[in-house]
């Protein structure tokens, strides 16, 4: 149903061991209502050989009961590589998973990078998922939004000093897409919270911003107008030539 209010709530997780972690989750998420939840990104120190196998999983699968969960991202080890990785769930069971493309500084040398963009279809909702530094890139949300994504996720660990720089490409790539993005961060110290949410609305013959910002709070929940922006989307999408191959004149003067 276009035009749908969907609930969604970001929880500004510490980042802590999984026994603490499993805590916090149940303390946070008891009496939620909302049909979204998501964590901040790498919200557990421990680096999973089978993320599957934890007692972690097992919690996220019953918590995602009649909701969508967003599981930030855990760091987990696959066929010998190292993997920064989201994991999806809907009631009950899990979707996918979705592995940062790009590795951010420190991540370089030690985490491989995803290859593909996974776009969540249910009855509700088409939606991706940008593990943090992935918002910064045009090219996430852009083939995102060509494959009718509705909204993007972004579980994120952003600094505090650089909360200005985060928010900002969250509110460009929702701006230039004509769709909705959704970026929570952790309220450890040194990365204060700060979540952000960034709608897009029509106003007259051009497009605006709703932008709801968190400050420290543990929780923080917004409301999603459900395919609101589709068909503006959609002419946005056919407007931007998409391409790096310009032909180009150098003049030298």
């Amino acid at each position: 149903m276009e035009n749908e209010k969907i609930l969604m709530t970001g929880l500004q997780l510490p980042v802590t061991d999984e026994e603490t972690a499993i805590s916090n989750i149940r303390d946070l998420i008891n009496g939620c209502r909302s049909r979204i939840i998501m964590f901040p990104e790498r919200f557990v120190l421990e680096i999973y050989e089978d993320f599957r196998q934890s007692r972690l999983y097992d919690l996220l699968e019953k918590l995602s009961l009649g909701r969508i969960l967003i599981a930030g991202s855990v760091m987990e080890k696959s066929h010998e590589k190292f993997f920064n990785r989201s994991y999806i769930f809907n009631d009950g069971k899990l979707v996918g998973t979705q592995d940062k493309i790009i590795p951010y500084k420190k991540e370089r040398g030690i985490m491989s990078p995803g290859n593909v963009i996974n776009v969540f279809m249910s009855e509700f909702l088409t939606f991706s998922v940008a593990v943090c530094y992935d918002i910064d890139f045009p090219f996430f949300a852009r083939i995102s939004c060509m494959n009718d994504t509705d909204i993007i996720f972004n579980p994120s660990l952003i600094r505090h000093d650089f909360h200005a720089e985060w928010h900002q490409y969250v509110k460009s790539r929702a701006l230039e897409n004509r769709t909705a993005v959704f970026s929570v961060n952790s309220v450890t110290e040194g990365f204060g919270g700060g979540s952000i949410y960034v709608g897009t609305y029509e106003d007259g013959a051009g497009v605006r911003m709703a932008v709801l910002e968190a400050s420290r709070m543990k929780s923080f929940t917004v409301e999603h107008l459900r395919n609101s922006m589709r068909e503006m989307r959609i002419e946005r999408l056919k407007e931007d030539p998409s391409t790096y191959s310009f032909p180009i004149k150098k003049i030298r003067y």
